[in-house]
């Protein structure tokens, strides 16, 4: 039960919980980085550009679209 309100609550902060526990540093920083760049980008009211360049997928190992 603890661990499904631990879930929640990070999950609410917009972390990947799944990437967090089976300890997928990879996918976490990419999914996290995708999340802030959305809450950016809808802060700014304004698309960020190139989020799918080949230069971010070489970076992050996927697409922050």
């Amino acid at each position: 039960m603890w661990a499904q309100a631990l879930d929640a609550n990070v999950a609410s902060h917009g972390i990947d919980v799944a990437s967090l526990r089976n300890d997928d540093f990879e996918t976490f920083f990419a999914l996290r980085a995708k999340t802030l760049l959305g809450l950016i980008a809808k802060a700014m009211g304004k698309r960020i550009n190139n989020l799918d360049s080949t230069d971010v997928v070489e970076a992050f190992g996927m697409s922050l679209e």
